[in-house]
């Protein structure tokens, strides 16, 4: 979906360049930026390579600004490849990183493969978290990369089943209580992720716009809304431009 052909070669032309600079500020920089574009690719190798390369420079020649989120980047690599504990760990120093320098650059993009992580691992709460952070950021900062992402993953989130052990000792009146919040969250939910389509859609960002209505669509099916959810994706869908082979 997009133009993969050609961000990858620009990335590697970007590399290349990197290298023969020499400068350890710049092969730190692109080289956690090669970490994002991996992610965003969804390459966990890539994203751990690059971002391990990334961290390692930075650390050796004190290049703090570059520190935290090379380290998210590889987390999330670690996190793909199967190492959910490790890469967990490495998203959330990168965080407390960010947050304790004062340094948010780039803090959406780890605050949102937070919440993806702890999506996959069932962990609502903890999820709920790292997005409502990323979004408080976002909302004081110019840090917009990854808005409708964050949005999007709420929603999901919000969807997600409640993991509380006790969730279910309630008798009669405690299923009706859960019924209504059930009722309540869901509407949030849909909410959340109408905002992140829309937010993309507004911005030109239409594989994020489209990863969104993905969800939304797949919220609608649940409910019996078959029909609207195939009208949103094929919305989508018509506006993505598809590289050639």
């Amino acid at each position: 979906v997009g133009q993969t052909e050609e961000s990858s070669s620009l990335m590697s032309s970007a590399r290349e360049a990197a290298e023969r600079n020499d400068s350890p500020f710049t092969l730190a920089s692109v080289m956690c930026f090669a970490a994002m574009h991996a992610v965003l690719m969804r390459n966990a190798n890539d994203a751990f390579d690059f971002g391990e390369r990334s961290h390692s420079i930075a650390s050796t020649h004190g290049l703090s600004q570059w520190i935290a989120p090379s380290l998210g980047f590889r987390g999330w690599g670690r996190f793909q490849r199967g190492e959910r504990e490790q890469g967990t760990a490495d998203l959330e120093e990168a965080r407390r990183g960010m947050v304790s320098a004062k340094f948010l650059t780039c803090f959406g993009s780890i605050a949102s493969l937070l919440g993806e992580v702890y999506l996959r691992a069932g962990s609502r709460a903890a999820g709920l978290a790292a997005v409502d952070e990323g979004l408080a950021v976002a909302e004081s900062t110019r840090d917009r990369l990854y808005w409708s992402e964050l949005w999007r993953l709420k929603g999901e989130l919000l969807l997600t089943e409640d993991s509380d052990p006790m969730a279910g000792s309630a008798g009669a009146s405690g299923r009706r209580r859960r019924g209504t919040a059930a009722g309540t969250q869901r509407k949030e939910a849909e909410q959340c992720l109408q905002h992140a389509v829309e937010l993309a859609a507004t911005s030109g960002k239409q594989a994020l716009a489209l990863r969104a209505a993905t969800s939304l669509a797949r919220a609608w099916q649940t409910v019996g809304r078959d029909a609207e959810a195939r009208s949103l994706l094929r919305q989508h869908l018509s506006l993505i431009h598809i590289s050639e082979p």
